[in-house]
Order: structure tokens, then sequence, then C-alpha cells
């Protein structure tokens, strides 16, 4: 939970110094100080933190359990009530704000510890629950919708041939039926990703080289752009247990994003590293060791109102009448991702680019995977810098 940011609202000045110290102490970085909600709630227009603690008697016309209720209307963060206060009218009132923890003053270091973890935990176990739950009952109903859609299709894919047959190349209709023809493959195309993401099955893993399956994925997403690749996979990465065909898919859109971010071209910086997740961490995936990769684009960054729904099925900042806003790539991702009991993450500054990190579970070193060597693969779009791990 090391380097998540935390606002903090209290009146006394002293007392906001000391939790501060406690909180860098801890490994967390205190974005702002503020005495009242109004404050708060500007505070956290313009630089929005991962936790709030709060407390209840505040300087200004609204009190810690106002300022919560109205934060907790516009923005998805977790508000940590800290006050002297116990009585059963004040924790009625906080109750109903659905606050993700209450600390008592005065309270140690170790107790807001454990309240600032807690909540950052909870939070993160409630929205990966929330997001499964979407995925669920929206891949139900696509799953379903897709397999009628494409015996529709069929049919006027067979019609639209049998037109063909009766008309000469030349014709004006027979170019109509051309064009008739291509936007029913894209549909198919969208029907056979709407199958994918509504199996969400389970994947047939095998010990495999992603460093391998990121050089061959890459150069065939990236060819005929004007973006640059630069891969960054050091010499004795982990092999992974994956489904390689779903994981193609995840890289395959990963990349795609990043291309569509920067239309006027640019670098892609691909790096992958061997990792251990301990409990310490917070991370909603089993302890043990895996391989964590990060895909990071230099284009216009993703709005923070919108970081938060990228995975959703459907959403797009796109046009949604291009074939680029469908709105299911990211949607796919994270299906896929995790079906591989993995995690992927994504972080953006607007106007720095975004970047979307994975997990997957590590193969046991002695697989029997090769490692791979530096020709395995080709391309004039990818740059590789090859580095050891200390």
């Amino acid at each position: 939970m090391e380097g998540k940011r935390i606002l903090v609202v209290e009146d006394e000045k002293i007392v906001a110094l000391d939790i501060a110290r406690k909180l860098e102490k801890l490994g967390y970085s205190v974005n702002a100080m503020v005495s009242c909600g109004e404050a708060a709630l500007e505070s956290i227009q313009g630089d929005r933190p991962d936790l709030v603690l709060m407390d209840i008697e505040l300087d200004g016309e609204m009190d810690g359990i106002q300022a919560t209720a109205q934060i907790q209307s516009i923005y998805d963060i977790p508000v940590v009530y800290m006050t002297a206060y116990a009585d059963e009218k004040t924790l009625g009132r906080a109750k109903v704000t659905g606050p993700f923890g209450y600390v008592l003053k005065p309270f140690e270091t170790k107790d807001l510890q454990v309240a600032v973890e807690l909540a950052l935990y909870k939070h993160g176990m409630e929205a990966e629950l929330l997001k499964a739950r979407k995925l669920e009952s929206v891949g139900i109903l696509a799953g379903g919708i897709a397999h009628d859609f494409n015996n529709l299709l069929a049919v006027i894919m067979g019609y639209i041939n049998l037109a063909k047959t009766q008309l000469k190349p030349e014709d004006d209709i027979y170019q109509n039926m051309e064009m008739a023809e291509k936007s029913c493959l894209q549909a198919s195309e969208l029907t056979k990703r709407l199958i994918t993401f509504s199996r969400g099955g389970a994947p047939l893993r095998k010990a495999t080289s992603l460093a391998g399956l990121l050089r061959g994925s890459v150069d065939r997403t990236l060819l005929g752009s004007d973006i640059r690749c630069n891969l960054s996979l050091p010499d004795d990465l982990w092999p992974v247990f994956i489904d390689e065909g779903q994981m193609k898919q995840v890289i395959h859109h990963l990349v795609m994003n990043a291309r569509e971010a920067m239309p006027d071209g640019g670098l892609i910086t691909i790096s992958a590293e061997n990792s251990k997740v301990t409990e310490r961490e917070g991370f909603p995936l089993k302890e043990g060791t895996y391989v964590q990769c990060s895909f990071k684009d230099h284009g216009i960054g993703i709005p923070g109102e919108n970081l938060s729904r990228i995975f959703d099925p459907y959403f797009t900042t796109k046009d949604r009448y291009s074939t680029k806003g469908m709105g299911l790539g990211l949607a796919i991702c994270y299906s896929i991702i995790k079906s591989h009991d993995g995690l992927i993450t994504a972080a953006s500054e607007p106007g720095s680019g975004a970047a979307f990190t994975i997990y997957l579970p590590a193969a046991a070193p002695q697989s029997g995977v090769p490692a791979v060597r530096k020709g395995d693969a080709t391309g004039n779009s990818i740059e590789e810098g090859i580095s050891k791990e200390e």
C-alpha cells in the first residue's frame, strides 16, 4: 500500500502535522492538509487522493460527516473518520455515509496504519467484486446476443454472396454489395469479441515465455504505423503460466490502445520484471511469484473521472460509431487476466500518457521453457533494451 496518496482533513494544525508525519513514516504520501469540508472538496477536485482521513468537528459550515456525504455522492474515494467523539448520535450519522473506518483520538501510529491499510484493501476488493459482477452479468447477456446475431449475419452474408453472383464487378450495385459484405465482416469480428468476452472460461494454460510472445505480438500490431516500441526484458525473466492464444489478445488490445492514443506516432515502452507479491503489499492477488509487465504510452492520457471505468464493458471515450469505439478491448483484457488469476491496473495523468500493468502467475523455473534469445522475432518497429535484474 506504500505510495498511496492521502488527504488529511483536520482543523487542529498541530494534530494534522502529527498525522502527516505518521503517514509519511508509514510510506504514504500526504497530498494536502485542510481544515474544513469546503476546502476538502476543492482539494479533491484538483488533486484526487486514494483515501481521505476525515475529522468530524471541522471549521466552516459543514462538519466532517456532511463533507463525507458530498464526497461519496461525487467520487469513489474511501473515507476514514478520526475523531474523539463516539456517542451514539455521532456514530449513527457517520454510519449512514458508509465510511471505511473509524479511528478514535488519540491514536498511535499502529492504530492509524491498521485503519488506513484495511480501508484501502476493503475499497480495492469492493471495486474488484463490483467489476466482476458487472462483467459476469454483461457477459451472459452479450454471449446470448452474439450467438443469435452471428446466425443472422450468416444469412445476410449468404444473400450478399448470392446477389454478387448475379452482378458484374463494374456494376454500381456490385460495389454496394462489396461495402455491405465488408460491414458484415466487421460485425462478425465484433461478435467474436463478444463471444470471447462472454465465455470467460478456464484458459488452457501452460508454461510460456512472455518475452517471446511479446516480441511476435507487438510487431504484428504495430505493422504499418508510425509507432516505435522499446522492449525492456531481462534475460532471466520467468516463464508464465498462461493460455497463449488469450494472452496474445491481451497484448494486441493493450498495444492497439497505446497506438490509438498516439495518432501522430510516438513511443511505446514495454517492460517486464520478476515480482514476488506478499500480503503486505495489499494487492488482490494470491501471495506468490508473478511476472509484472507494463505497457506505457506517451499519448493524451486518461482523465481522472474515466480511469475507474475503463475496464467496464462498452465504456469508451472514442467515437462509438467507429470500429475503434466498441468499448470491449480493455474489458476483454480484464476478463482474460482475471481468469488467469492475475491482475491488470491502469495509471494515467492527462497529457502524460497512460500505463497499463499486468501481473501473471509465474511458472516453475524448472518447467523447461527455454530462455528467449534476442533474435526470436524481428521487426523494424521494435527497439530492444535487454537488461539483467539485480
